[in-house]
This record gives structure tokens, C-alpha cells and sequence, in this order.
């Protein structure tokens, strides 16, 4: 019995041991299975950089899609909502409610926002742009009206 004993407590003392440098040299085993499988936005995190993703606001209310987009991602871009066919639908009348969807979401997750990565692009113009008849220089008005709103917001 005495013997027993005494190889219990070594075998414990070897294994306090064994956890005690797993601890100091950052070996041992994570607390919860999400530290043991941590998000992309941890792990760029840890190097000081972050992860990003485009989100279509239409799709946030959708519960997978928004968690996702909120526990993996750092930043995020608008993939359609700050496009010119959805901010100017009409000529000089301005909707900011799918940008402003997108922002709020951001904000509310501590992401980063990156506006789309083009102001004025051959696709996804209004259909009033696309289909217009404009001579050069009032083209180059509606353009520049349209970049300067956008902006400035």
C-alpha cells in the first residue's frame, strides 16, 4: 500500500510537472474548443494584421451568412452596396441605405470598412447613366458630382 501511494504521488508530482513547463513554454492544451479552433480574425489578429471579405448587405439578414461574416472577418467591403447603380438609381437622387446597412454592421462588429474598390465603372451603372445620351462635358459634370457625393459622405 505504502508502495502504491508513493508511485501515485510521483506519478503526480511528473505529471504537475509536465503541465507546469507546457504552461511556461506555452505548450498546453487551449481552455475551450474555440480557443483550439479560433477564427481567422484571431489568428490575423495575433500578427497584427487583418482579414477581410465582401459582404452583400442584401444577405445579412440571414443569420449563417452575417455570423460568419462577423466572427471571421476584421474588415469588410462593400460588394455591391456602394456600387454607382445602387447609391444614384436616379440622376442627383442619392440612396445610402444598403451603404449605411453595411456600415452600421461594421461597426457594430469592430470591422473595418473599404468602400467598393471602384467609384465609376463600366458595370452596375444606373440604367439612366448607361442608357443616357450625354455630350462629353456633361458626362464629365454627372461623373464628377457623382465621385464628389460619394466621397464626401
Amino acid at each position: 500500500m505504502k508502495l502504491q501511494l508513493l508511485s501515485l504521488r510521483r506519478a503526480h508530482a511528473t505529471a504537475l510537472a509536465a503541465v507546469s513547463a507546457a504552461l511556461a513554454f506555452g505548450l498546453a492544451a487551449p481552455a475551450d474548443a474555440h480557443a483550439a479552433n479560433p477564427t481567422l480574425r484571431e489568428v490575423a489578429a495575433r500578427t497584427g494584421r487583418f482579414v477581410g471579405t465582401a459582404v452583400n448587405d442584401g444577405r445579412l439578414g440571414d443569420g449563417t451568412y452575417a455570423n460568419i461574416a462577423k466572427s471571421e472577418f476584421s474588415s469588410v467591403t462593400a460588394e455591391n452596396a456602394m456600387k454607382w447603380g445602387s447609391v444614384e438609381p436616379n440622376r442627383g437622387q442619392f440612396n445610402w441605405a444598403a451603404a449605411d446597412r453595411l456600415v452600421s454592421f461594421a461597426q457594430a462588429n469592430s470591422q473595418k470598412v473599404y468602400g467598393h474598390h471602384t467609384l465609376v465603372w463600366h458595370s452596375q451603372m444606373p440604367n439612366w447613366l448607361a442608357n443616357g445620351s450625354f455630350s462629353n462635358t456633361e458626362l464629365r459634370t454627372i461623373m464628377t458630382n457623382h465621385v464628389t457625393t460619394q466621397v464626401a459622405r
